[in-house]
């Protein structure tokens, strides 16, 4: 491994160097808008502190070919900073400071290029975004240029014009109260520290590979590198004279993936399909069981096949309107939507196997399964719904290796020892205390269904929750009810049986009224099993027992351990 230069500078004179590139696999911008927001309230805060310096942490850089740097790691925070130095140049011609935006141009902007005698910019963005960057950030706001739009559908040229937007009104706030002089000097002092005193550790290598050993290198030594960076370096590495292609479809999957919006998208994928392929992974162990499959140009190649393959339905598995499910049942997208709201990642790894290896008939049965099997464990085993993790893996990886597990009726067979039987769910409902709204709306909805014979009736999503409101008939405060004892009361407000669903209009009226005001609220109630409550002379812990008994039995029905019979 050749020599690696560790340098230790301002974030600024980094830029200033120019030559800086985003390489074609790395992502697009994708800051949001705090994530900017908290960039200027650090530095502001740093810079107003005197704080000699303020750390932004390690960025990659390898050295190619041409004599560009590529950053490998920290793309996020420098393509920031550089837009915060084009909106400080903005600000100051606005002052008409035309001189000094000059000189912030040739300092952090733009560079000659000695060949074609032009100005280049000294950043360049992904090849997605570049383009946007050049003509709608870099340019003066006089230029007609800054007219341009986002490219359709590219969500990233959105997020760099916010981030403009956002930097702009931060640094006015700041200033609006000044005079032109000493707004003038903030402005120069916002780049002096930025240049002298907001720094980086940078890390330069000559070449790609070396630069994938580095992260490994870097994890060695503790500091925190992520499983996902590690796969993704280490495959590169490995890929010799195919690292083009590549890099080509680890930038697709990480397309894929970025229409998710959650945080750690990419290695909690890399986890599933790992788990199908060599069983239960978590995610401490992403890296070390990806590596001993990839040991050679073709075979990471290949993995990469793999991982991008699999990417589309693991999108489509968390996204109910997804494509994918177009040619499906129409139910599969109640399905989906309904396991998004129960929110179990621990089934995930069977989700991933389901979706891309069953038929569009037996993936829907398989989903619809999932759903009361869920929430059976939510109610009667909810200690053991982490342990069953190592089930759900174990059924996946046999589904991804064992060709004759294709169908929702092989998956009751071998889920039945692990999910709770009628009497165990009944007994547990019966007793169940629900704390989170989401979970307490979804729970009656449910059962509303079932109480008026709908179809489906589990596949509830939370929806319309201003039209619909959750009410505690017993309030979380009971000083109006004529209870005996308040902490016996109070053990029984987030009980089932005290819980109804009602229309936004009745509940403002219901609010913490007594019993005898509510039921006739409750009365009114196109819900059958809030009107239920009605039909109640008093309203105490025997009658939320009561109540929920009768609940348990609406419940059995409701989320059956097999549902394959129901269309």
């Amino acid at each position: 491994m050749s020599a690696i230069d560790f340098t230790y500078k301002g974030i600024g004179e980094l830029i200033s160097a120019g030559r800086l590139r985003v390489p074609a696999n790395q992502r697009e911008y994708a800051w949001d808008d705090e994530h900017v927001e908290a960039l200027c309230s650090d530095i502001s805060d740093a810079l107003s502190e005197s704080k000699e310096s303020y750390f932004l942490g390690t960025v990659v850089l390898t050295k190619t070919k041409d004599g560009y740097l590529e950053v490998v790691d920290r793309q996020q925070r420098l393509a920031t900073t550089t837009i915060l130095i084009a909106v400080i140049r903005d600000m100051l011609l606005a002052m008409d400071e035309v001189r000094l935006a000059h000189g912030i141009e040739e300092t952090y902007l733009f560079g000659l290029d000695l060949d074609t005698e032009e100005d280049t910019p000294k950043f360049h963005l992904n090849v997605r975004d570049h383009e946007f960057y050049q003509n709608c950030i870099l340019p003066r706001p006089s230029d007609v240029k800054r007219k341009a739009k986002p490219a359709v559908g590219t969500h990233s040229n959105v997020r760099i014009k916010n981030a403009a937007t956002i930097l702009r009104r931060f640094l006015e706030s700041e200033t609006k109260t000044m005079t032109v002089e000493t707004r003038k000097k903030h402005l120069k002092d916002w780049l002096s520290y930025l240049r002298e005193h907001a720094n980086l550790i940078v890390l330069t290598v000559s070449d790609d590979v070396n630069a994938y050993v580095m992260f490994e290198t870097l994890n060695d030594r503790g500091l925190r590198v992520s499983q996902a960076d590690l796969v993704k370096n280490y495959l590169f590495g490995q890929a010799g004279n195919r690292l083009d292609e590549a890099k080509a479809k680890w930038a697709s999957m990480i397309r894929s993936l970025e229409t998710v919006d959650k945080e750690d998208t990419a290695i909690d994928y890399l986890r599933l399909v790992s788990t199908l392929i060599n069983g239960l992974t978590r995610e401490r162990q992403v890296f070390e069981r990806i590596k001993p499959l990839t040991e050679s140009p073709i075979k990471a190649v290949t993995f990469l096949e793999t991982i991008n393959s699999f990417s589309n339905d693991y999108v489509a598995m968390l996204t109910p309107h997804h494509f994918k499910w177009e040619s499906y049942p129409e139910s599969i997208r109640r399905s989906v939507a309904t396991l998004n709201l129960l929110g179990v990642t621990q089934i995930r790894h069977l989700m991933l196997a389901v979706t891309h290896h069953f038929s569009k008939h037996e993936a829907d049965r398989s989903f619809k399964l999932f759903v009361s099997w869920i929430v059976r464990m939510f109610i009667a085993d909810s200690g053991r719904v982490g342990r069953l993790e190592s089930i759900y893996a174990s059924l996946a990886h046999n589904i991804h290796t064992k060709i004759g597990i294709r169908t929702a009726e092989a998956l009751v067979q071998r889920m039945a020892p692990h999910v709770a039987n009628d009497r165990d769910f009944r007994d547990a409902f019966a007793k169940c205390h629900v704390s989170k709204t989401k979970l307490a709306r979804y729970y009656l909805m449910a059962l509303e269904r079932s109480a008026d014979n709908s179809g489906l009736p589990e596949q509830v999503p939370n929806e319309d929750t201003k039209a619909v409101n959750l009410e505690h008939v017993l309030p979380i405060k009971p000083e109006s009810f004529d209870i005996e004892s308040f902490e016996d009361a109070a053990s029984y407000t987030t009980r089932l049986g005290n819980l109804v669903l009602l229309n936004a209009r009745l509940n403002s009226s219901a609010g913490n009224a007594d019993f005898t005001s509510k039921r006739l609220a409750f009365s009114k109630s196109p819900f059958v099993i809030t009107k239920g409550v009605a039909e109640y002379k008093k309203w105490g812990p025997e009658e939320i027992e009561n109540r929920q008994a009768h609940l348990a039995d609406l419940a059995v029905r409701t989320w059956p351990i097999n549902t394959l019979g129901r269309n």
